[in-house]
């Protein structure tokens, strides 16, 4: 019999992967997954060399990839004792497959698969699970777990326990936050990851409030589908809400998943709000309706404060794309004026160049050929608001700029505005030029024409054909980069040609 034992043993052993780390020999069986795959590795049935049980974790990184760091998340638990965390055995590189794996012990069955029975659990069984991995997280404060979830959740020896510390840390610091964004888990990852922004400790309360949510409904808070959804949904979205009786629970989860980092609550601070809600679901049965009814008025106003963070961290994020997609206008239109300066300077040998501000501070450059001056204007502050000047034409303009030849002797100008914009949600951006005149029904103040605009509220006007406009739209808009910009910059060059020989004509 006990031939037949060993037998066995050795038989079911010929069919494990045999792996060397630095404090043990292990075992593990690849065709026995415990849980689905996540996103930094999956983890399968193994053994120790005396038979004894473990899961045993293969990180999706390599020897080769990360040049031979060495992965220190067992010297950290190894020998100590938590009462809330997976104990972890061993781990490192295997110095046969050059694989990293890390050894830990074996759970019975993960928050994750309880969750993917549907399973809707009370408020009072929530409030036990959030504290177990609240303590669990508590044991190591020095750590940031950066992946929490419910497949890292563990029930081992009859207590929750959390799992897989500091494995998100050693990929982090081997590789770029960007690659890093391809091992987020999509319906727990906090605005701040999504952001590719430094994780805290406040990152994994974020990622704690939405496992309190999937507990309490069925579901996280955000379902995607799409990676781009579950980006957009966690960044600018407040989560439904949450139909059920207790209204500190429901409370503290909106809590936790406050967009800004700041505003959510520390440890400490949780592990007194569930003391609280614990204490009042045992004296649910007592009576006191004003204390239910009290309570709702606190959940309303942490939705309210939520919906409002929710929409000034949007705006601030549209802003944040408005101002970095002027910034590449900017280099485009640098690029087309230096063409057109670049042409006369390079032709006319007593051409000057000047870079300077306006008496408002804007910058300004100018190119100066005797009797002929040409001018550009950066109307660099459009750009740095979300709102769009162009209320009322429903142009949504990113940057302006205007250009303007002066012509000396006789006296004479022509003039137009840059915009970059477009003109409908169905277009691009693009850069246009647009010429102005006044409107024949109001007395004239310029003495020259078609000229530049710098007023946005004026050019809005203007592009309306508002009735008692004082400017009318005398050219435009007609598109001057990419396949355009070749005839802009031949336009431009042919009236400062005729500016400097005196020729320049106003075409009122």
């Amino acid at each position: 019999m006990l031939i037949d034992c060993a037998i066995t043993v050795k038989n079911e052993r010929a069919a494990m992967e045999k792996i060397s780390l630095p404090r043990a020999i292990w075992y593990y069986d690849p065709s026995k997954l415990l849980g689905p795959e996540g996103g930094f590795g999956a983890v399968y049935y193994g053994e120790s060399e005396n038979g004894n049980r473990v899961a045993v974790k293969k990180l999706k990184v390599d020897a080769e990839s990360l040049g031979h760091r060495e992965l220190r998340v067992a010297d950290y638990f190894v020998g100590k004792s938590f009462s809330n965390i997976i104990p972890i055995y061993d781990s490192g590189q295997d110095t046969e497959s050059n694989s990293y794996y890390i050894i830990m012990a074996h759970a019975d069955y993960s928050l994750d698969s309880e969750l993917w029975k549907n399973e809707k659990y009370d408020a009072e069984l929530v409030v036990e699970i959030l504290d177990s991995i609240i303590i669990g997280m508590s044991e190591v404060p020095d750590l940031i777990h950066r992946d929490l979830k419910p497949a890292n959740v563990l029930n081992h020896e009859g207590k929750w326990k959390v799992a897989d510390f500091g494995i998100a840390r050693f990929i982090e610091e081997s590789t770029s936050l960007q690659t890093l964004g391809g091992f987020l888990s999509c319906e727990y990852a906090a605005p701040e990851q999504w952001n590719f922004l430094k994780s805290s400790q406040k990152t994994d309360i974020y990622a704690l409030g939405c496992i309190g949510y999937a507990l309490l409904t069925g579901t996280p808070p955000f379902s995607g589908p799409e990676t781009s959804d579950f980006k957009k949904q966690h960044l600018e979205v407040v989560p439904a809400i949450i139909e059920k009786d207790s209204h500190l629970l429901c409370s503290l989860i909106s809590f936790m998943l406050r967009k800004p980092p700041g505003s959510r609550p520390d440890y400490g601070r949780i592990r007194e709000l569930l003391e609280k809600i614990r204490h009042s679901i045992d004296d649910s049965d007592s009576g006191e309706p004003i204390l239910a009814k009290l309570q709702q008025v606190g959940r309303t106003e942490v939705e309210a404060q939520a919906l409002k963070e929710a929409e000034t961290i949007r705006v601030e994020e549209k802003r944040q794309q408005r101002v970095e997609l002027a910034a590449g206008a900017w280099n485009i239109l640098v690029d087309i004026i230096s063409k057109l300066f670049g042409i006369i300077d390079d032709n006319v040998l007593t051409a000057q160049v000047f870079n300077g501000s306006d008496i408002n501070l804007r910058q300004t450059s100018t190119i100066s050929v005797g009797n002929v001056e040409l001018s550009i204007v950066y109307l660099i502050e459009l750009g740095l608001s979300y709102q769009n000047g162009f209320v009322q034409s429903g142009w949504d303009a990113l940057a302006g700029a205007t250009i303007l030849i002066h012509q000396k002797n006789p006296f004479n100008k022509c003039g137009a505005s840059l915009w970059y914009m477009k003109r409908s949600q169905a277009e691009d951006y693009r850069w246009y030029e647009v010429s102005y005149s006044e409107s024949p029904f109001l007395k004239k103040h310029r003495d020259y024409a078609p000229f530049e605009l710098k007023s946005v509220v004026h050019a809005d006007e203007a592009a309306t054909r508002t009735l008692g406009s004082e400017y009318l739209v005398a050219h435009g808009p007609e598109l001057i980069d990419d396949e355009c910009e070749e005839s802009f910059i031949q336009i431009w060059l042919e009236r400062f040609v005729q500016a400097a020989r005196g020729e320049l004509q106003s075409r009122r």
